[in-house]
């Protein structure tokens, strides 16, 4: 594919003018140009060159008063299936791009060219002739993230040697039935049919592994033939950074290997005498195969390697990081052979996977729908577990569920002057849609004679969603409803259950933001909504029709997974969708940094569980705070008050509470999280042991109170024993201390406390002395407070000191169902 074509040539230009263009931009050529009337044809050195002549040149260099198109050269009887896509925005998800290709026929192949432009370009098959033509019809110009995509044909191998093709050029069948699915696509650095290996590095380590100008991780890439990929950019300021090793089961080993070697010796190097574990990050579908019926799995790797191997929480996962950290511990040798062994497990499980979603490959014929991570029960077969853009569903465990999906009902708002459209004549469009589809599809009546929109009831399965809605966005582009180079964007509603909207809007909105960020569609929860018969409210998502697509998809699977702890009395998460208006009662220091608010909520429908938060919408202002709750239920059922402990930040919310709220101020409040304790009576008693740094005590002292109030309750839960353990840079930035020594001393034989300082630089005061230590919270100091067979740990704090004090508590045995914990973020 080196030759071109040069188009919208002036009749004035000479071979020279040519010449001189593609000296002046720095681009070979090799052959003389061969011009005619109105174009020119002209020979590159390479496929390279040939791709920057046309990147530099096309659409953007002027001749004559003409812009020069130029494109690969492609005689008519070479044009067949093959074309090459240019100008694909950079930072676009290749789910989405597959789904816009395969609107137009069957992709049977999909690679990525290497160039050095900042657009992606890849060249594309389709199984027939007319679906090629199609795609250069509607593709070329089509709008992109304000990218316009250039379509062109390139030669196609297949169309001389081909007779079948003579009878397509006549409009004939092919012979011999089309290809009915995509199957896995060719490779390209994003998708790949093999799981990459993932590592987690120290920060400190990253330049040793890559070396004087990168001769070191050249060296590996040589020696273990891989392609691995350090991620320095990613997470700026973290202590770790992911690499992606590219290779087989063995290269992939192998590199582990010289990854680790480099790591010990500039430890040895540096004096670093802290063990230095191996960290593979597995996409979380597979770990719970990689774990086993009751860790058999997990054990049987760790007895075989002599290694211990930790993995991190449910909790760790976002929208936006669907892998958790596998640590390994022991000697390098002992560390390889453990990796061998987890990857094998991995890769196992997903082979499975693929083997089990390709069964769904003709839902849509030339669409991969398990190629676009849309559908729960797995992951794809051709998506980079590491790259899919956020945790696919699946049943408990990390094991996929290919049971049958339950229907679903959205609520579509097209132009009202488009349901002539959509119905067809005597209905026979939505009628044949909704066959097509296998979903239900109404129109709903007209709120009045001036409406602009109208309502369109789709009913079905996540696949017939697809089907429905992806046909009615096309139908409103093919009628000229949205102009010709303009995306079509619309409005759906779905409904949620009222307690779980707060699900998906996450603490002060966090969980909304990003689904947003991840699927370019808006996504609102109206706040002021008051829950229909069945108990539900609306959620409004408006985009594209992927954005859209994968909104819907990601909220499912936020509802679909629930609590994450499956320990007996904790239920699954309770959030409210109500907002309930508060008055500021008091305000009291309760350090130099922190104010303590006092809430008076009146309505007796406001109700919370120990250790959950509260959004605080603050008049006049967009952003909402998200606080937990410090003080017991208790408090609230005999006072209708509640606490909160707010330290000093530049955050809004914050800022206004430490600067403008005065008593009698009135705010609106939302409750929501999953971090909660509220245990049934009859439920089996626990060693409660809590674990908090800083501020993230306002959660576990909430905990704490209400475990104190349980005590003096009639035929309450029976808690076995309560240790806090509290960590703070010194004694005055300790918060309620004098209330949970009161705690301890009323109850002794039921509560204990442990504070630890590790700043302190003045004499710690007498009545604390004999509860303080200085130093920080070790796994010597929580092993006197661990039973693997009773103890529950809830944990708040800063990032590090959480995931620290979490492998220190797996370590000791302590089981990651039995860990729940809240970072701040």
């Amino acid at each position: 594919m080196n030759k071109l074509y040069i188009g919208n040539v002036s009749e004035q230009t000479s071979a020279l003018d040519l010449e001189t263009i593609f000296e002046q931009w720095k681009i070979p050529f090799s052959a003389p140009f061969l011009v005619k009337s109105g174009y020119a044809f002209v020979d590159c050195p390479d496929e390279k060159i040939a791709m920057k002549a046309i990147d530099t040149l096309s659409g953007k260099v002027e001749l004559h008063g003409k812009l020069l198109e130029v494109e690969h050269s492609v005689p008519k009887r070479q044009r067949g299936c093959k074309l090459q896509i240019r100008n694909i925005p950079p930072h676009m998800q290749w789910e989405v791009l597959d789904g816009l290709l395969a609107q137009y026929g069957t992709v049977e192949n999909c690679e990525q060219v290497n160039t050095d432009m900042e657009t992606a370009v890849v060249n594309v098959r389709y199984a027939l002739k007319e679906q090629a033509r199609q795609a250069v019809e509607k593709l070329n110009g089509f709008m992109m993230e304000n990218y316009a995509l250039k379509v062109s044909y390139i030669p196609d191998e297949n169309v001389l040697s081909d007779p079948s093709s003579m009878g397509n050029r006549r409009g004939g069948a092919p012979r011999g039935q089309p290809r009915q699915s995509s199957p896995s696509l060719g490779p390209r650095p994003k998708l790949q049919s093999d799981i990459p290996l993932r590592m987690l590095v120290p920060t400190q380590f990253v330049g040793a592994i890559i070396g004087k100008e990168g001769a070191t991780i050249r060296n590996i890439t040589k020696q273990t033939r891989s392609k691995i990929d350090i991620h320095r950019k990613e997470n700026a300021g973290a202590a770790e950074k992911p690499i992606t090793v590219h290779s087989t089961p063995e290269g992939c080993s192998s590199a582990c290997r010289s990854i680790m070697e480099i790591m010990q010796k500039e430890a040895m190097d540096t004096k670093i005498t802290e063990e230095i574990p191996l960290k593979i990050l597995a996409h979380n579908n597979f770990v719970g195969r990689l774990i086993g019926k009751e860790g058999r799995n997990l054990k049987k790797i760790e007895q075989d390697t002599g290694t211990k191997i930790t993995i991190s929480p449910l909790q760790d996962l976002t929208i936006y990081n669907p892998e958790r950290t596998i640590t390994v511990k022991g000697s390098i040798e002992a560390c390889a052979r453990a990796e061998e062994e987890v990857m094998k497990k991995i890769r196992e499980a997903y082979e499975n996977d693929v083997a089990a979603m390709n069964l769904q490959s003709n839902l849509i014929p030339g669409l991969n729908l398990n190629a676009l991570g849309l559908f729960p029960g797995g992951t794809s077969g051709t998506i980079s577990p590491s790259m899919a853009p956020g945790p696919l569903s699946g049943g408990q465990a990390g094991y996929p569920s290919f049971g049958q999906p339950e229907s679903e009902t959205v609520h579509l708002f097209i132009p009202a002057l488009a349901v002539g459209a959509i119905i067809g004549k005597q209905g026979q469009h939505i009628k044949q849609l909704s066959r097509f589809a296998g979903a239900s599809i109404k129109i709903a009546p007209a709120d009045g004679m001036e409406a602009k929109q109208r309502m369109v009831i789709i009913s079905g399965p996540p696949e017939a969603q697809f089907k429905a809605q992806g046909r009615i966005f096309g139908k409103l582009k093919e009628e000229n409803f949205f102009g010709p180079k303009e995306e079509v964007k619309l409005e759906a509603h779905i409904k949620v259950p009222s307690f779980a909207a707060g699900r998906v809007i996450g603490k002060g909105g966090k969980t909304v933001n990003e689904l947003q960020n991840l699927t370019s569609a808006e996504v609102v929860v109206p706040r002021d909504q008051t829950p229909d018969e069945n108990d539900q409210v609306v959620v409004k998502i408006t985009g594209h029709f992927y954005a859209s697509q994968l909104a819907q998809r990601k909220i499912q699977e936020i509802l679909s997974q629930g609590c994450a702890v499956t320990t007996s009395f904790i239920d699954p998460v309770m959030f409210s969708a109500a907002v309930f208006s508060a008055r500021v009662c008091d305000i009291t220091d309760e350090s130099d940094t922190v104010k303590r608010l006092q809430l008076e909520v009146p309505h007796l429908d406001f109700s919370f569980r120990a250790g959950q938060w509260v959004d605080l919408f603050i008049p006049g202002m967009e952003t909402v705070g998200g606080f937990s709750v410090c003080s017991s239920p208790g408090l609230l059922h005999k006072q209708r008050v509640i606490e909160l402990a707010v330290k000093y930040t530049r955050h809004p919310p914050a800022h206004w509470i430490h600067t403008e709220c005065t008593i009698g101020s009135n705010v609106e409040l939302r409750v929501g999280g999953d971090f909660f304790f509220d245990p049934m009576p009859s439920d089996q008693p626990v060693d409660l042991l809590l674990v908090a740094g800083g501020v993230g005590i306002n959660p576990l002292y909430s905990i704490l109170m209400h475990a104190a109030d349980l005590l003096q309750l009639p035929h309450a839960y029976q808690l076995n024993h309560t240790h806090l353990c509290y960590s703070a840079k010194n004694t005055k930035e300790l918060l309620f201390k004098n209330s949970i020594i009161s705690v301890c001393q009323e109850f002794p034989d039921k509560f204990s406390c442990d504070f630890r300082v590790t700043q302190q630089d003045f004499e710690i005061e007498p009545n604390l002395q004999s509860y303080t230590t200085r130093g920080k919270i070790t796994q010597e100091v929580l092993k006197h407070h661990v039973n693997p067979e009773s103890t529950l740990c809830y944990l708040c704090g800063p990032p590090p000191m959480i995931e620290s004090v979490n492998l220190d508590l797996q370590s000791l045995g302590l089981s990651i169902n039995r860990i729940l914990y809240e970072k701040w973020w």
